[in-house]
């Protein structure tokens, strides 16, 4: 299993650098250089959301349930979904991932999920009404 090692490995490292670039003090930040080996892009996506999120946000915010739903009900990709949804199923549930739909604001209006991935997805309300975008949550880079 190299690869998987490898995959741990570099996950470890971006996380160390992350955590050493991210939650150190603004002022520190901008005199010492961007963590070594990391896209620039990656480094300008952290600032921003170092600026704007708590690094202590542990979940999503939730939108409305209601107005959420009824987004869902009247977005035209509800049909594509429902088309293709037994196979976005069997996708999730084989490879332990999560299928989510949001609309154009990152909100989630659709999941399904692997067993596996459930309870954790729901622990960061990585589920419908979930907001997702930058402003809310951070960044994902």
């Amino acid at each position: 299993m190299p690869i998987i090692s490898a995959l741990r490995d570099n996950r470890r490292r971006l996380i160390e650098a992350w955590e050493r670039y991210v939650l150190t003090d603004r002022d520190a930040r901008t005199e010492s250089p961007a963590p070594a080996g990391l896209r620039p892009e990656i480094v300008t996506s952290w600032e921003r959301s170092a600026d704007q999120v708590s690094a202590e946000v542990a979940a999503a915010p939730l939108a409305d349930p209601d107005e959420t739903r009824a987004t869902w009900e009247a977005t035209p990709l509800r049909a594509a979904v429902a088309r293709i949804e037994p196979q976005l199923r069997q996708a999730a549930e084989d490879c332990g991932l999560i299928v989510a739909v949001t609309d154009p604001a990152a909100r989630i209006l659709w999941t399904c999920e692997g067993s596996v991935m459930r309870d954790q997805a729901e622990g960061i309300n990585f589920v419908p009404g979930g907001r997702w975008d930058e402003g809310s949550v951070g960044t994902n880079a």
